[in-house]
C-alpha cells in the first residue's frame, strides 16, 4: 500500500507540465532579432530599432532619442544564448566597435532580454553585463608570457604606470 501511494504522489507531482529551459546555442530566429536591432543602431534606423522593440526598451530608446548619437561601426559580434524557453530569451552580446571620426574602439557587452509577442520576438530589456572570460584550464604559463610577468614585476612603480 505504501509502495502504490508513494508512485501516486510522485507522478501527480512529478507531472507539472513546465517548459523546458535549453541552452546553447542562439536560436536563428532570436539571433536574427538581436542582429536586425544592431545593424539598425549601428545605421542609424530609428524607425526599425523601434519595431523590435517592447517594454522597458522601447520606452528607454524613446527618451533618448532627442540625444545626439554618435555614429559607430561594429567591428565584432559575438553571441551567446543564456537561456531560452517558449516565451522568452536572453542573449548575451560581446561586441567591439570604432566611433566614427575618431580611432577610439571600444568592447562591451550587453544581454539582451526578448519575449515573444503574438508569435514573434521583441527585445523588452537591455541591459549591461560582465565579460564571459573563457575558463582557464591548470597548466604551466608559456615561457613568453612568464618572461614578460618577470620583467614587468621586477620594474619600479613609475615604469610600470608606462609600460
Amino acid at each position: 500500500m505504501f509502495l502504490l501511494l508513494s508512485i501516486c504522489i510522485i507522478h501527480t507531482t512529478g507531472c507539472r507540465g513546465e517548459p523546458a529551459i535549453e541552452t546553447g546555442e542562439v536560436s536563428t530566429e532570436v539571433r536574427s532579432i538581436v542582429t536586425q536591432f544592431l545593424d539598425a543602431e549601428e545605421n542609424g534606423d530609428l524607425t526599425t530599432v523601434n519595431s523590435l522593440l517592447t517594454g522597458e526598451a522601447l520606452a528607454e530608446a524613446q527618451i533618448n532619442v532627442n540625444r545626439q548619437q554618435i555614429q559607430k561601426e561594429y567591428l565584432n559580434i559575438q553571441l551567446k544564448e543564456k537561456i531560452e524557453a517558449p516565451d522568452l530569451a536572453q542573449v548575451y552580446a560581446d561586441i567591439t566597435v570604432k566611433y566614427s571620426g575618431t580611432s577610439f574602439f571600444d568592447r562591451y557587452a550587453l544581454n539582451f532580454s526578448l519575449i515573444k509577442d503574438n508569435g514573434r520576438w521583441l527585445i523588452y530589456k537591455v541591459e549591461p553585463a560582465a565579460f564571459q572570460r573563457p575558463e582557464l584550464s591548470p597548466g604551466e604559463i608559456p615561457q613568453i608570457a612568464q618572461k614578460t610577468l618577470e620583467d614587468y614585476f621586477s620594474m619600479p612603480y613609475e615604469l610600470k604606470k608606462y609600460n
